[in-house]
């Protein structure tokens, strides 16, 4: 919903009627006019959203970056969204967090340092314009079989690929297509846009080049995978674009011919694993991703929808209306809306609309038109 605040000069004149003199009192200052948002950003999945290894946080359990490249993502307006955040144009609803697996964000809260978060798309608004996410990584156990790879012998690496293929390949991605349909229920107007993984290890990172080469096969293949989930979602309408990391981080990874985008592996022992930031976008990483991203990022869906909105209808435009009521209702503490976001305007919707329009002052008369979507909707 809009800010829509008018920048109103009051002048006053006082009559000094004792003195039957004329005093002109001093003109306050104009008020400040609120910004408009724009842009209504959710940040899903995990360490790779999060921009793990890339202090100062926001907060230190799931290591949520200040300088995550989903700040430095440019929106159609030419500003980053750090800058739009700044100046009330955007808001952010940063809910990815480090070690997170499709679970996660659909239906299981996550424990970090003893701490626990809920679900990540519960806990999104439904009114978002744009979700950034990168998640199942962590659902193919990707750091354990890292581990597996790191100077053990190449058949030894392999064993271990051959088993990620075959068992925990169809379950991730099964959790990444759930994961999607998921945000578009709860979000139908946003646009949701997926990362995939970089290629993380090169030739002089001392793993061997057998093991490199495998590891590589292994990551554009599921690159690949990631992106038939994604055409499958186009294909029933959901607005998702994939942007795939691998070709762009090639000679950039860790041991590779170029600068390095990749933190430095670094193993832990007790049990044996690698620290958190390992293997990760570093600040130059964070900012190519950034870059990548801005070339998908496209103008807000949301009022998008041509005419009136009225009972009986059944479309995309209802389950939009429904999803910014059910946004204006927890916002405002407003009982008793607490719609399904199933695209059918039925009494349910038609109650809610009435009672937004009791409270905005509109005509109250259950249609969603122009006045009742400048109201509702965010531009």
């Amino acid at each position: 919903m809009p800010i829509t605040g008018l920048r109103r000069i009051v002048r006053t004149t006082l009559i000094a009627a004792a003195a039957g003199a004329l005093a002109l009192a001093v003109l306050p200052a104009p008020e400040a006019q609120a910004a408009t948002v724009k842009y209504k950003i959710a940040v899903l999945g995990d360490s790779w959203a999060s921009g793990e290894g890339n202090s100062p946080y926001s907060d230190v359990h799931c290591d949520r970056s200040k300088n995550a490249w989903a700040y430095q993502v440019k929106m159609p307006d030419g500003n980053t969204v750090k800058e739009d955040k700044a100046a009330g144009t955007a808001t952010v609803d940063f809910l990815a967090c480090q070690g997170a697996v499709t679970a996660n964000l659909i239906d299981t809260p996550q424990t970090v340092d003893n701490v626990t978060y809920p679900v990540q798309i519960k806990t999104m608004d439904t009114d978002v314009t744009h979700v950034f996410l990168s998640i199942s990584g962590n659902d193919l156990n990707f750091p354990g079989l890292l581990v597996g790879c790191l100077n053990n012998l190449p058949s030894t690496c392999m064993a271990n690929i051959n088993s990620t293929r075959t068992n925990l390949f169809p379950r991730a991605l099964k959790g990444l297509k759930t994961a999607i349909e998921k945000i578009y229920a709860r979000a139908p107007q946003a646009q949701i846009i997926l990362t995939g993984y970089a290629a993380l290890v090169g030739d002089k990172s001392g793993w061997g080049v057998t093991n490199v080469g495998y590891l590589n096969e292994l990551a554009i293949e599921y690159e690949d995978a990631e992106f038939g989930v994604v055409q499958d979602m186009r294909k029933l309408g959901i607005d998702v674009d994939f942007v795939g990391l691998f070709d762009a981080f090639w000679n950039h990874s860790y041991g590779g011919p170029k600068s390095e985008w990749i933190f430095p592996p670094q193993l832990l022992s007790s049990p044996v694993r690698l620290a958190r930031y390992s293997l990760h976008p570093n600040g130059a990483g964070e900012i190519e991703i950034a870059k990548l991203v801005s070339q998908y990022v496209e103008k807000p869906y949301t009022g998008s929808c041509s005419g009136n909105v009225i009972a009986g209808a059944s479309n995309n435009c209802v389950r939009e209306i429904q999803a910014h009521l059910n946004s204006w209702a927890r916002k405002t503490g407003t009982k008793g809306v607490d719609l399904t976001v199933n695209g059918t305007f039925g009494p349910p919707t038609l109650a809610a609309v009435e009672l937004f329009q009791t409270k905005k002052k509109l005509t109250v008369d259950g249609d969603v038109g122009p006045l009742t979507k400048k109201a509702l909707f965010v531009y």
